[in-house]
């Protein structure tokens, strides 16, 4: 049983944890821009919920738009 139940497990948190990552940042609406890690990124609509998009542009200052 323990054999099965644990990758069983592992898996579950796996999905979460990388699904957890593509969403946009919570308080980002679709067109919204913010700076991390020295790049620009704006929320866009991905079919049916929305995900990160890199704009290409660099930034220095961590900010909010």
């Amino acid at each position: 049983m323990n054999r099965v139940l644990i990758p069983l497990t592992v898996c579950f948190f796996v999905a979460a944890a990388s699904g957890a990552h593509a969403a946009c940042p919570v308080g980002k609406d679709e067109g919204d821009t913010w700076c991390e890690s020295g790049k620009e990124w704006k929320c866009e609509r991905c079919g049916s919920e929305y995900c990160p998009i890199i704009t290409g542009n660099s930034c220095h200052v961590e900010r909010d738009r």
